[in-house]
């Protein structure tokens, strides 16, 4: 039988307690709240905060209780495509709704900071 020796343990009590990295994906409420300062998670009645409970993976199963409850079950059918912009008068660009001021800024600050 082999034991450690008065290094070994000396070694162990120097290192760092361990610290698990930090996880490499966000929750989707916490992407939601990021990007669209939504908080996907609280209660519209009371403002509390919600818990998931379980989550429906099924395809099949969705679409029963969607149907059960006198929801669409499939995504709509897609459009047809949009015209291109027209161009404006004395101008080679044409007209773009996102290079206009949306009038509001956008908070672009950590929620968590």
């Amino acid at each position: 039988m082999i034991e450690p020796g008065p290094a070994a343990a000396d070694t162990r009590a120097a290192l760092p307690a361990f610290a698990p990295p930090p996880p490499n994906r966000m929750a989707w409420a916490d992407l939601l709240q990021r990007v669209f300062e939504v908080d996907a998670l609280r209660c519209p009645q009371c403002d509390g905060r919600m818990r998931i409970l379980s989550a429906i993976t099924e395809p099949d199963v969705a679409r029963r209780i969607l149907e059960c409850l006198d929801m669409p079950s499939r995504a709509p059918p897609l459009g047809a495509p949009r015209a291109e912009p027209e161009m404006r008068d004395g101008d080679s660009s044409p007209e773009r709704p996102w290079d206009d001021d949306p009038g509001f800024d956008f908070d672009q600050s950590d929620p968590e900071g």
